[in-house]
């Protein structure tokens, strides 16, 4: 938060935007958890998300559990 207020963005845009992400994060999850891969759920985000951004989506669905 300090960072993104240094850069002049207001803090509730920073939460929303952190929400939505988290969102859907969770809805990818549920995605695999359904038995799909990681990639797949990646690939299902709206909007879609490519390259190095879809790697670390994946990346943190195998950090992340909503339990």
């Amino acid at each position: 938060m300090a960072r993104s207020g240094a850069m002049g963005l207001p803090s509730q845009q920073v939460l929303t935007v952190l929400s939505r992400h988290i969102t859907a994060l969770h809805k990818a999850l549920l995605v695999v958890e359904g038995g799909s891969t990681r990639r797949q759920a990646a690939e299902r985000f709206e909007p879609p998300v490519y390259g190095p951004r879809r790697d670390r989506i994946e990346r943190q669905l195998a950090l992340w559990t909503p339990h």
